[in-house]
């Protein structure tokens, strides 16, 4: 669209709701926002809005939120970490910029790993304490518990999401109109994306809090891996699984105006080994319980590196055992960091991606199995 073409008052073409003249006119002369800046307002809008997710009969809660543990630190942090650190996945844009747009893992202490502004310091001890303190067998209030904190973050983040993609609309100032126009189509695109996942993520959490609030855990189903011996990784997530563990197809992202099945997955050491569960509400068991299955049909001795490469095709909210991370060897690990710009959205879908290959991660193997 050009000049002559538009009314300066009339609406924008990017579709941003500003005015032509306040927004896109005279875009492609104006001077690029310096990347410093851009990174700056990037890191302040992905800490959230700082409010209670906590749901109760009388409203939301007004308290301010803390940085709220989505890994159990006492259960699950401090058992896997070398003095007190373990390796973290690091987003910050100017570490991006550093590391020519590759995301690398960071040491991180305990106190900062897995944390997110989801939960005022009252209801995340009050809702979590089944979880994070005691034995995890797991119970179905524990499995609901797991999935409802991976639900929560993950509601966190995409809410930070929305304002950050709107920030993007200015990467295109000094730029000739084509990649103007390319800019601006990838970001209402985008748009659709996070806003139709936002409305899903919204209604999961509300069906959630009922469940919470009335400890009818009826609706939540799981399944549970039990290891011999401590996962080398702990992680909490909530997915969409596209593909299964054979490379079938479970479900297509492309249609936004059907809901997709949401899955969590949370890994953690316990006291007497490690425990993986997968969460998922009653209404996802087509998708999710099939997703399960393909998991529990491989070979015992390929789970522990198809969970491996299901992290991190799929979270980057997870941690490492420092030691274990750094033996890695570099071929392995650059194969693991292709895997996870996966959830970055950069990459082309690849429904094999879950599927087993020859590398060896690690040596924790799966012992008993139980439904929830």
């Amino acid at each position: 669209m050009t000049k002559n073409k538009i009314g300066r008052n009339a609406p924008c073409w990017c579709g941003s709701g500003k005015k032509y003249k306040k927004c896109h006119d005279g875009r492609s002369s104006q001077t690029p926002v310096p990347y410093h800046t851009s990174a700056n307002k990037m890191i302040e809008l992905q800490r959230g809005d700082r409010t209670c997710l906590y749901a109760s009969t009388h409203g939301h809660c007004p308290r301010p939120a803390i940085r709220a543990h989505s890994i159990s630190r006492n259960a699950g942090l401090s058992r896997i970490a070398r003095k007190g650190h373990v390796y973290q996945p690091n987003g910050n844009p100017f570490r991006l910029l550093k590391d020519s747009g590759q995301i690398t893992h960071q040491l991180v202490g305990i106190g900062d790993a897995s944390t997110f502004t989801g939960f005022c310091s009252e209801h995340d001890a009050l809702v979590f304490k089944p979880i994070d303190q005691g034995e995890l067998t797991p119970t179905p209030q524990q499995g609901f518990l797991l999935h409802y904190r991976a639900l929560c973050r993950e509601l966190y983040v995409k809410r930070a999401t929305l304002p950050t993609n709107e920030l993007m609309r200015d990467a295109d100032r000094g730029r000739p109109i084509y990649v103007q126009r390319n800019v601006q189509e990838f970001v209402a695109a985008r748009n659709l994306g996070i806003q139709a996942a936002l409305r899903e993520l919204e209604q999961e959490k509300s069906v959630c809090d009922k469940m919470l609030l009335t400890k009818d855990f009826g609706n939540f189903s799981g399944c549970s891996i039990y290891f011999d011996s401590t996962p080398t990784l702990a992680c909490a997530g909530l997915t969409q699984p596209m593909y299964d563990f054979t490379g079938s197809v479970l479900q297509k992202m492309a249609d936004v105006a059907k809901p997709l099945s949401q899955l969590s997955f949370t890994l953690l050491p316990t006291e007497t080994g490690g425990l993986g569960t997968f969460g998922w509400l009653r209404d996802s068991d087509a998708v999710c319980r099939r997703f399960v299955i393909s998991f529990l049909s491989l070979a015992d001795e390929r789970k522990t590196d198809a969970i491996v490469q299901f992290i991190f095709d799929s979270f980057e909210n997870h941690v490492a055992q420092p030691d274990w991370w750094e033996a890695i060897p570099d071929d392995l690990k650059n194969e693991l960091y292709v895997r996870l710009m996966n959830w970055t959205d950069m990459l082309p879908v690849d429904t094999a991606a879950l599927i087993p290959g020859r590398a060896t991660y690690a040596h924790w193997r799966p012992k008993k199995t139980t439904w929830l």
